[in-house]
């Protein structure tokens, strides 16, 4: 064979070396960009997830409150109602006299009672309501898909915040019902007193639910926040490693914490449990 055939045969066959050098390269580095896409796309999610979490139970802590706000006008009307100046269905009445009878003073105030009662378990239900519209409970769904452990850290802390807020109803209604029928015996019914010492009663329950909703939230928001700001690696390397989110235990339990009630406004108003 000639020699500048055998020559152009090894440029050639070099030529094609090269080619194929460069092709494969070309399809690591694709292959290794599609790995890098698909695990940012993944710590990405997990981000995602991890911060709607915080967001929606820092929501359902937010509309929570919202009941002590929405009962306020309940309170006057059954501070009204009870002194029988006016009643919630809008029939008019004569203000109670000192000197009628006993019985006729308890009834008004065993009204004004029940019409309160009746409006915070309303008003609960309206909250109720709110939480699920907003789809608060199924908001850890897609954390779980990619953090399995993470299901029992985000339903303990549920089960917190509903264990808050059902202490919260009891303690509410007992303490309001506890200010009216204190009011049953008294010679001069002061209408005035009556409202403060309800309001008083709001506040006090509302401060040891706010201390305790409060630390469920934070408890929640201390184990995601680290993720939020994680790399990728980090991220991932977590993902093959259970437990590394440190997501094992939920410890707020959602008993509410015991706070001493301010001082009542007025000597009338009956002392809160503490």
């Amino acid at each position: 064979m000639p020699a500048w055939l055998e020559k152009k045969v090894s440029v050639g066959n070099v030529l094609t070396v090269f080619s194929i050098i460069i092709a494969a390269f070309a399809a690591i580095t694709t292959w290794r960009t599609e790995i890098q896409t698909r695990q940012r796309s993944q710590a990405d999610g997990v981000r995602k997830a991890a911060a709607e979490v915080v967001a929606k139970i820092e929501r359902k802590y937010e509309i929570s409150q919202w009941i002590f706000e929405d009962i306020q006008p309940d309170v006057v009307a059954a501070t009204i109602m009870a002194a029988e100046q006016n009643s919630p269905t809008g029939a008019q009445h004569k203000p109670v006299d000192p000197k009628d009878d006993d019985e006729i003073r308890r009834s008004h105030v065993f009204a004004a009672r029940d019409f309160l009662y009746k409006q915070i378990a309303e008003a609960h239900q309206r909250n109720q309501k709110r939480q699920l519209d907003e789809q608060l409970e199924t908001s850890y769904t897609s954390l779980y898909s990619y953090v399995p452990q993470a299901r029992k850290f985000t339903q303990d802390a549920g089960r917190a915040m509903r264990r808050a807020d059902s202490e919260m109803m009891m303690n509410l209604q007992t303490n309001v019902q506890a200010q009216i029928l204190n009011f049953t015996g008294n010679n001069v019914f002061d209408r005035t007193l009556l409202g403060n010492c309800l309001r008083w009663a709001v506040q006090s329950t509302k401060l040891p639910f706010d201390q305790t909703s409060s630390l469920i939230v934070r408890e929640v928001v201390d184990a995601l926040t680290p993720i939020l700001s994680a790399s990728d690696e980090t991220i991932l390397r977590a993902l093959s490693e259970p437990g590394r989110f440190g997501l094992d235990r939920f410890a707020t339990t959602g008993e509410l914490t015991k706070i001493d009630p301010s001082p009542p406004p007025g000597p009338a108003c009956m002392k809160l449990p503490r």
